[in-house]
C-alpha cells in the first residue's frame, strides 16, 4: 500500500474513493454470472 497502512485495516479502500454502481449493474452482472454456471 502506497499510504503505509495494513491492507486489513482496509479490506475496501476503494469503495470509499469510487461511488457504489447501480443495482441494475450489479443484478446484470450477477444475472450472466448465473446463467454461465447454469450453462455449465
Amino acid at each position: 500500500m502506497m499510504d503505509g497502512k495494513h491492507p486489513r485495516s482496509h479490506p475496501l479502500p476503494l469503495l470509499i474513493c469510487v461511488p457504489a454502481p447501480p443495482a441494475s449493474l450489479h443484478k446484470r452482472i450477477h444475472r450472466r454470472a448465473a446463467n454461465q454456471r447454469a450453462r455449465l
